[in-house]
């Protein structure tokens, strides 16, 4: 309901662009209106609202795209510690962009946590990148703690990341190798096959 996914490497046209965002926008607001639940609607909106209000600075930027070099991003974690992309250099890495009030960035945590349980011997990391707002922060901490995900998740309450990386809907997910090129992009749902897919470019 959430997402729509494009073939890796092709950049999404600018009236594509308008009807992922608009179709984003109907399904979540169907999801709230059934739900009955206002802030399950405001935190979507709010967040396709930062996507939207992408500087043009950032616009004029080159795309992200499969063969080129990962944005750099330096983030807090849950603990308030900076964590950056350096960090992981000589690594292959997962980044998946995400949000507690998305269903399926929810439903494929457990495939990421596998991913990183079997992998990690070979050097995998793997990050999430909350989009919750500010005033959401402690549902996210919650949340992680909870659900006992043992890899870290970064907070990027302003969107100034996503925005960095082009991602306007959630969950994205992006696959770097070990020389912090992008291997792969996946916009929507992903499976354990697909991630195993994936990491075939990767490990």
């Amino acid at each position: 309901m959430y997402l729509s996914r494009r073939p890796l490497g092709v950049t999404t046209t600018s009236r594509t662009a308008r009807g992922l965002l608009r179709y984003a926008l109907l399904g979540f607001a169907s999801s709230a209106l059934l739900s009955g639940s206002f802030l399950s609607l405001c935190s979507p909106l709010t967040f396709l609202a930062k996507a939207a209000a992408t500087p043009a600075a950032a616009r004029s930027e080159r795309p992200v795209a499969v063969g080129q070099p990962a944005p750099p991003l330096a983030l807090p974690d849950l603990a308030g510690q900076i964590v950056t992309l350096n960090a992981y250099q000589g690594r292959p890495l997962i980044i998946n962009f995400w949000a507690t009030w998305c269903e399926p960035c929810r439903e494929e945590m457990p495939l990421l946590q596998q991913a990183h349980n079997a992998h990690q011997r070979a050097g995998l990391g793997v990050l999430g990148i909350s989009q919750d707002s500010e005033e959401r922060l402690t549902a996210v901490r919650t949340y992680w703690t909870q659900s006992g995900w043992s890899f870290p998740s970064l907070l990027d309450p302003d969107g100034a990341v996503a925005r960095r990386y082009q991602v306007f809907l959630l969950p994205s997910t992006i696959f770097i190798n070990a020389q912090g090129v992008v291997a792969a992009i996946h916009l929507g749902p992903i499976n354990a096959t697909q991630i195993e897919q994936y990491l075939a470019k990767i490990l």
